[in-house]
């Protein structure tokens, strides 16, 4: 069984995407893996944009469980990190 850091692996990463892709097109994932339920399910794109974040899986409860994951990830950080990650001021 994957632990919790191995459950957010995907296959294709980002390939050093410009500051104009990110903005345009977010920055996007593929082929990964993540936590549901104590169990590990497929996520075939994840997508970070400035303003929301997109999971397609094989369900919409997959899809849903994994970003309620990576919601209860960024929520765990400090405050500071947080902020860095998003944009916004400390």
């Amino acid at each position: 069984m994957h632990d919790q850091a191995d459950a957010r692996q995907f296959t294709h990463p980002l390939a050093n995407p410009t500051k104009e892709d990110v903005d345009k097109n977010g920055l996007n994932f593929a082929g990964g893996e993540m936590a549901n339920s104590g169990k590990i399910v497929y996520v075939a794109e994840f997508v970070v944009f400035n303003d929301g974040i997109v999971s397609i899986s094989t369900s919409t409860e997959n899809a849903e469980a994994s970003l309620q994951e990576i919601y209860g990830f960024l929520g765990s950080m400090p405050a500071s990190h947080q902020s860095a990650i998003c944009g916004l001021p400390e």
